[in-house]
């Protein structure tokens, strides 16, 4: 329980200040590398014991007029809601562990059942299912007939960002931070910024790539869909698509 409750403050005081003070920055490698740092500290740090020493001064105590005391009275009254608190805790680690799971061997199968192009670095996975295109580490995963060629290649630029910049081991780590902190509100609110950031790094090299901003703009908009995947991956088409085009329009920092 200690770990957990410093684990939650360390998540409390890093988006609290981020709300505050990088928000609205446009300095977003920056703010990836606080976040990286802040998922691994969150996780480490609570695990370090530091020794406090305090001056031992001898005392001779009479005990004679102390009252017996029934250690089983103290402990009984409170015993049961431990227990029932850790329990509550560990059904909710197991049940979103399952669900991180799934998640993860729904993509696999995904990716395993389609043929895989490779292209460089990349490997390239044409589908025809109905789903936004995303992307997992280097496999770029997307539905040809949903796009023209122009969009899909400015959504290529979009996924290649992700995949070569490693955004996925971000996802990974804001979704073990999320197993182990379920409880904490904030904690989810730490993961959505996370992988708002990621959005707006991957935006930010493919407008470099377009000929068009507003055209890059208008693709963001173009049918949004509902059918997205895992957001384990790294997906084109997300809720966070009206902050997206704000920062693409939002002078630089």
């Amino acid at each position: 329980m200690d770990y957990l409750m410093k684990a939650s403050g360390l998540v409390i005081l890093l988006f609290l200040f981020y709300q505050l003070f990088l928000k609205n920055e446009t300095f977003f490698k920056s703010i990836r590398s606080y976040f990286l740092i802040g998922l691994i500290l969150v996780i480490s740090l609570p695990l370090l014991e530091i020794p406090v020493y305090l001056e031992y001064v001898s005392q001779q105590l009479d005990i004679s007029n102390f009252e017996e005391i029934n250690v089983s009275q103290i402990t009984s009254s409170s015993f049961d809601w431990v227990v029932i608190l850790q329990a509550t805790y560990i059904i909710g680690v197991l049940f979103f562990s399952l669900k991180f799971i799934i998640q993860l061997i729904s993509l696999a199968y995904l990716i395993i059942s389609h043929k895989a192009t490779k292209k460089g670095n990349h490997f390239y996975i044409e589908t025809t299912k109905d789903i936004s295109p995303f992307s997992f580490f280097n496999y770029i995963v997307y539905n040809n007939n949903q796009f023209t060629s122009t969009e899909l290649e400015q959504i290529i630029n979009h996924e290649k960002a992700h995949a070569m910049q490693w955004h996925s081991l971000d996802t990974l780590l804001a979704h073990i931070l999320v197993i182990l902190l379920w409880f904490n509100p904030f904690v989810w609110l730490y993961k959505k910024a996370v992988q708002q950031n990621l959005e707006f790094l991957a935006d930010s090299y493919a407008l470099q790539l377009a000929d068009n901003q507003r055209f890059y703009q208008l693709k963001l908009l173009k049918t949004f869909q509902q059918n997205f995947c895992t957001d384990t991956t790294n997906n084109f088409y997300n809720s966070l698509f009206k902050k997206r085009i704000n920062m693409l329009n939002k002078n630089r920092s």
